[in-house]
């Protein structure tokens, strides 16, 4: 019986030790989380309306370049320009209105599905 009790003594001094030294060891510290970067083309649909844009943000948030911008300021035909604000020979656009110019005058080329879509369990 004294044989056990030493051995399971000396067992307890093992965990003590191996317990002892892992909470030396210096904690790790985790990496810095940096923030999600969300670009304009996400920011355009979030921001408030009356949010300013620049060409060049306009450009990251249709994924257009800026001859398309340019373009779509002038009167092209079937759609109204784009609208816009000049200040010193600078073009800016609220996000509000962008959003709004989008939505009128974009085509649709697949409507959605009015439909829950039913999926089988193969062809019989």
């Amino acid at each position: 019986m004294d044989n056990a009790l030493a051995a399971v003594a000396e067992s307890l001094r093992r965990v003590a030790d191996v317990l002892d030294a892992i909470a030396a060891q210096p904690v790790a510290t985790p990496p810095p989380v940096s923030p999600a970067v969300t670009t304009w083309r996400e920011r355009l649909w979030t921001c408030d309306p009356a949010t300013r844009l620049g060409v060049r943000e306009l450009c990251e948030a249709t994924g257009r370049p800026r001859s398309w911008v340019y373009r779509a300021i002038r009167r092209n035909g079937t759609s109204p320009p784009l609208p816009h604000r000049k200040l010193d020979s600078v073009l800016t656009f609220t996000a509000g209105e962008v959003r709004q110019w989008i939505t009128e005058h974009e085509e649709v080329q697949v409507r959605g599905r009015t439909a829950p879509l039913v999926v089988g369990r193969g062809r019989p």
